[in-house]
């Protein structure tokens, strides 16, 4: 008993102290709420029967075909467009996250990156430049 005695004060001053600590560096940094970021989606109707879902706050995307020989969207190159627009992103501080949705083609993915609606134009413009650079990118 006298060893549970000692341990649990230790513990809650512990606790206290991490408290402490924890209230002291957010009132230095000031820190913010984390925004959110919406993956849901809306209905591209591309003719009077066909579509595809796209993110709302989607700011570019590019197709997906597989790895086949004939593919005209090949996986490695969709990732490393992708990967392109999501360092602009990563230097510019601005959170995104990606998606896939199916495309009007049985045989082909839409992958999109998302970001929080508020940064979603000037992201946009960050990765303007790299659309004619790159091949399967696109702005949505």
């Amino acid at each position: 008993m006298s060893i549970q005695a000692t341990v649990i004060p230790l513990l809650e001053q512990s606790e206290l102290l991490t408290a402490s600590i924890i209230i002291q560096v957010n009132k230095t940094l000031k820190l913010t709420k984390m925004e959110k970021i919406s993956v849901k989606k809306q209905w591209i109707s591309t003719d009077a029967w066909r579509g595809y879902l796209e993110p709302i706050n989607a700011v570019c995307g590019a197709n997906c075909t597989g790895d086949w020989d004939d593919s005209p969207c090949p996986t490695k190159v969709t990732k490393s467009e992708l990967l392109m627009a999501k360092k602009v992103l990563r230097s510019a501080k601005i959170p995104y996250k990606q998606t896939v949705c199916q495309s009007s083609n049985v045989f082909c993915v839409h992958v999109y990156l998302c970001v929080p609606a508020s940064k979603k134009e000037p992201a946009k413009e960050l990765i303007k430049p790299l659309i004619s650079e790159t091949r399967l990118l696109y702005l949505c």
